[in-house]
């Protein structure tokens, strides 16, 4: 199978980076979602195909199988381009029966539900769906957190949108050793309500710790911050600088990460 595989951060934004049909600031950030060997897309959000043009390919979802929602917040999810994506070609797509319900044309889209706390297969990946602390009103389930096992078996921890773990949470990722991490760090500096829903810097370098303590991250494993509000975090230059004084990588558009 591949020799490598690959994270690749198409957007790093929380909501307050939709501005209309595009982004009015520079630089910026565009609403969180990854790619993952070009397989695997983690959120279909509002500037999925505004990354495609950013990064000038437009072949960028050509080889696309699988779409993860972890939640239906307008900046995680949009069903017009889920619907665009799926016009080329077949896609899975695992989401709750809310969000489903969303999407209108469903041609070439077969919907999977995945139970939290359980492996899954997803084609050649597995995936473990554990619930992130943060509420999605109107119904449903909170937003989820994955667990991804590649082919060869390296894992990825995906956690934006949510706070402090819950319990539950921790003791089924205490039975792994990622390759990756990525951590929500919303906040910036704000020590507000927001907080029981979302990370600001000190509870990301907190759980980053904690996670390299109880070792459970690979001695060449990476932790990455993203999801940064445009209204809370500082310049990009100095979230970086900040993240990257307790070894923590500030995400940005067009990240590869190898792994």
């Amino acid at each position: 199978y591949l020799k490598q595989n690959e994270l690749l951060f198409l957007g790093t934004g929380a909501g307050d980076w939709i501005n209309g049909d595009g982004i009015r600031y520079l630089p910026h950030r565009l609403c969180s979602s990854v790619l993952i060997n070009k397989e695997i897309l983690i959120d279909c959000g509002p500037h999925v195909f505004a990354s495609a043009n950013e990064l000038g390919d437009e072949n960028l979802y050509s080889d696309l199988k699988h779409v993860l929602i972890t939640h239906r917040h307008v900046d995680h999810f949009n069903a017009d381009n889920l619907e665009k994506l799926a016009t080329q070609k077949k896609v899975d797509v695992a989401c709750d029966k809310f969000t489903q319900k969303l999407v209108k044309n469903t041609d070439n889209i077969s919907f999977v539900s995945l139970p939290m706390f359980k492996k899954a297969q997803l084609g050649d990946y597995e995936i473990i769906a554990l619930p992130a602390n943060h509420d999605v009103r109107g119904g449903g389930r909170n937003a989820s957190h994955f667990i991804i096992i590649t082919p060869d078996k390296k894992e990825l921890f995906y956690g934006l949108d949510g706070a402090w773990f819950s319990n539950d949470e921790w003791m089924v990722m205490k039975k792994h050793k990622f390759d990756v991490v990525v951590l929500d760090c919303t906040l910036g500096n704000a020590n507000d309500h927001r907080m029981f829903e979302h990370n600001n810097i000190d509870m990301t370098r907190a759980i980053a710790a904690e996670i390299r303590r109880q070792d459970l991250l690979n001695p060449d494993g990476v932790i990455i911050g993203s999801h940064f509000a445009r209204t809370l975090n500082r310049s990009q230059t100095i979230t970086k600088q900040t993240l990257k004084r307790f070894n923590v990588i500030a995400a940005e558009e067009g990240m590869k990460i190898a792994f």
